[in-house]
């Protein structure tokens, strides 16, 4: 008998309610490169290590360029564990390498099938894929323990806690969405594209080229849309949100923002999976 999605909701949140917590220690620092990892983090070590994050709120991890003090802040981290593959990374991280010597870089993204297309080129956008996350969540958990051995009888239990918690967030999501009708949706930015993977579904980006999206393009994805009969519009905080209404008033669909760098991660997925539900069904 298939659970209704507020009572799942219920059970997972019950799960992470019931984990143990411990109190910060200001002594040991790590960096990550963006917020969601910081969840991660947290989650390992009991929120035992505080956590630097590397790209502020409301800044893109693509072209972001840090400021002298966020650079001065690394002298104070053990490690920076990055994603691997966003444009900061690759343009700053040799620039940190050679200016820290003694800064361990660890990558997040080891072991990870990337998903990539001749438009976008390689998808960085693993974590808002709970399957994915696993393996991101193993490779910050291997970061930790090299960088504090002292600590990983916490780690082993708090790991083994999470990895339960991103296994029923798996099943949450394959249950709910199993019974949606509509299968495709339109986003601006192709951040789902590992979730719309793991559940069948269809993820169509609104950006042409990564950037904002010609007339003509426009046109094209309106027209698209109305014969797929798509219903929901996904955008990103970040991003204006006048192309996306246009087409949905277009098509008559529902314009719903998100919040992919949500430093509250858990959280984050729930809500996406309640709009894709309310607006897919």
């Amino acid at each position: 008998m298939r659970l209704s999605l507020s009572v799942l909701i219920l059970f997972s949140l019950i799960a992470v309610a019931c984990k143990p917590t411990h109190e910060p220690s200001a002594a040991n620092m790590v960096t990550v490169s963006i917020a969601p990892q910081k969840y991660f983090v947290d989650a390992i070590s009991g929120k035992q290590i505080e956590v630097s994050v590397f790209v502020p709120a409301g800044s893109s991890p693509d072209s972001y360029e840090p400021n002298p003090k966020r650079m001065t802040d690394l002298q104070k981290s053990k490690a920076f564990i990055q994603m691997g593959n966003f444009g900061f990374e690759m343009a700053w991280m040799p620039k940190i390498k050679d200016q820290f010597k003694t800064l361990k870089v660890f990558n997040a993204n080891e072991g990870i099938n990337f998903l990539s297309d001749e438009e976008h080129g390689q998808n960085p956008h693993i974590w808002m894929s709970a399957k994915q996350s696993k393996i991101l969540a193993n490779n910050i958990y291997k970061a930790l323990l090299e960088c504090f051995p002292e600590k990983k009888d916490l780690f082993a239990q708090n790991m083994k806690l999470l990895e339960t918690e991103l296994d029923s967030l798996d099943l949450l999501f394959a249950h709910t969405l199993d019974s949606v009708s509509h299968r495709t949706f339109l986003i601006f930015h192709p951040a789902l594209d590992y979730m719309a993977a793991d559940y069948g579904l269809v993820q169509l980006a609104i950006e042409e080229h990564g950037k904002e999206p010609s007339p003509n393009h426009l046109m094209h994805i309106s027209e698209e849309s109305k014969n797929l009969n798509i219903k929901l519009i996904l955008i990103q905080k970040e991003f204006d949100v006048e192309n996306a209404q246009v087409i949905a008033k277009q098509i008559g669909a529902n314009v719903v923002q998100i919040n992919p760098l949500n430093e509250n991660w858990k959280a984050e997925q729930l809500e996406i999976l309640k709009i894709l539900y309310e607006n897919l069904k």
